[in-house]
């Protein structure tokens, strides 16, 4: 009988070190987005996913010569001129206040400045790492502000007019 007990016990904890170790393996979509920017400056922006987040590209001309604006990603995919004011606010779907894209807390929507360059060029690539699916944006507006934002005044980082605007829609390409 003891013999019994013990064979038992051996195999009990056999099976207890050997169970396999669950892994949490994160999903990725594979969807890809784009905005195609008109305005008073032209270019695209493009949204990858990644384990990571969703890594942003942005390539814009026609911007004043060794300037700075701010660019953030609107609540609607509505590129209206003159002003582009139906896209509304910054897509912030927490409720939180405005900051940089290093801050902890932010519109997801913050994607901070674009710099150009002395020929009017800004180029941007960044980590969106509070969103991992490009469907969370989808089919809302990327937009380019007149001036530089601060990142920090409420609610949108006093960056002025609005100067340019790309839908985000899937990239088909």
């Amino acid at each position: 009988m003891k013999k019994i007990l013990f064979m038992t016990f051996i195999l009990m904890m056999a099976s207890c070190s050997h169970k396999e170790k669950k892994e949490s393996k994160t999903v990725v979509s594979t969807t890809q987005a784009e905005a195609k920017i008109e305005g008073k400056a032209v270019g695209e922006a493009n949204f990858r996913p990644t384990a990571k987040g969703v890594i942003v590209n942005i390539k814009v001309t026609g911007l004043k010569p060794n300037s700075i604006h701010g660019v953030h990603i609107h609540q609607n995919g509505v590129c209206d001129l003159p002003a582009y004011k139906k896209a509304g606010d910054h897509f912030n779907p927490d409720g939180h206040s405005h900051g940089g894209p290093a801050a902890t807390i932010k519109h997801v929507g913050d994607l901070g400045n674009l710099v150009s360059n002395q020929k009017g060029v800004a180029e941007k690539e960044m980590l969106m790492n509070d969103i991992k699916d490009v469907n969370t944006i989808m089919d809302r507006s990327l937009i380019i502000h007149d001036k530089a934002d601060d990142l920090m005044s409420q609610p949108a980082g006093n960056s002025g007019d609005r100067i340019a605007c790309g839908v985000i829609k899937v990239d088909n390409t």
